[in-house]
């Protein structure tokens, strides 16, 4: 993990948001990230994590991309009939911090992320996924929960899904479903080993409230256990209900999940694909034995805080 990164002086808002940027093939849809979070009405200061592999033209055009973020609408002419393309520029900038990183995971990426919060003393972290979209009120809300429900830790915005463009269902909203949980809106223990049904993407942390549960390795803490596969969050949040933190799903839609159809699969992200034990070992997939494995690991490590490095080793 990276030595510390000093914001103090230049932090504009209480909230942290993390995003790991390695691929620029579509910087257009990248800019409505960005675009997404320039628009946010409590606006937020963003970490924007990069590989250190990125050569200085890639990192200029990441800047560009943060600088002029944009949206590109299509409609019909009403004079011609014929499909026109808008864009709209973001009116505001975005108070952003370039970091390059060796992380290569989503929970290497969400511990960094989540220290430089920590160190900078910002109340509430949040990580988000590139070519995903912020609902542009989303912060504002989850901000607004936080001051009404000040024993809830975190703060999770019911998930719009869509792949390949169509909408294919709303993700963390098991917690308001008639019976599911104890009390309506707040997961439980109970509710999370019957379902993997938490999505942390968006959501609203309070950092201290976490830290207390996270092992701690020198000045450095890790929320998620950087050696579980797949089921890393799933065991991070079990661990944080067990310990009595309060989780909460806001009942407003506040983000937006986009899935492509892939045969690769980047560890970098926590959109397990349904398909993951289909997809070759070589480009990120898993056998059913291990999925299930790391499925199987994460509702027996939850009652520790430390990761204690289990592995998953091959039945012969």
């Amino acid at each position: 993990m990276k030595e510390s990164m000093n914001l103090k002086e230049l932090k504009n808002s209480n909230t942290l948001v993390t995003v790991f940027v390695d691929n620029l093939s579509n910087t257009a849809i990248l800019e409505e990230t960005f675009y997404s979070i320039s628009k946010q009405v409590h606006k937020i200061d963003l970490l924007v994590l990069y590989p250190d592999s990125f050569k200085k033209e890639q990192v200029d055009s990441l800047k560009n991309s943060l600088d002029s973020a944009k949206i590109v609408v299509r409609q019909k002419s009403k004079e011609t009939g014929e499909l026109e393309e808008y864009i709209i520029e973001a009116d505001e900038p975005i108070t952003y911090f370039l970091n390059k990183t060796k992380s290569n995971s989503f929970a290497q990426i969400f511990n960094e992320g989540f220290n430089v919060a920590l160190e900078n003393e910002y109340v509430f972290y949040s990580i988000i996924e590139p070519y995903d979209i912020v609902g542009l009120n989303w912060y504002a809300q989850a901000n607004l929960y936080a001051q009404e429900n000040e024993k809830v830790s975190m703060f999770f915005p019911i998930i719009r899904n869509t792949v390949n463009g169509i909408f294919n269902g709303l993700l963390n909203e098991a917690t308001w479903a008639e019976g599911l949980s104890e009390e309506a809106g707040k997961a439980d223990l109970n509710l999370l080993q019957r379902f993997n049904c938490i999505i942390p993407l968006g959501g609203l942390i309070r950092a201290n409230a976490i830290a207390e549960y996270c092992e701690k390795k020198g000045e450095k803490f890790y929320p998620i256990k950087e050696s579980i596969k797949i089921s890393h969050y799933y065991e991070f949040l079990m661990r944080m209900v067990y310990n009595d933190i309060k989780i909460m799903t806001v009942p407003r839609v506040g983000y937006e999940f986009k899935v492509n159809n892939t045969t690769n699969f980047y560890h970098t992200s926590c959109k397990i694909p349904h398909n993951i034990t289909q997809i070759s070992i070589e480009n990120g997939g898993v056998s059913q034995s291990e999925g299930k494995f790391w499925m199987d690991l994460a509702k027996k490590e939850y009652f520790f805080d430390e990761d204690r490095n289990k592995k998953y080793e091959e039945t012969k």
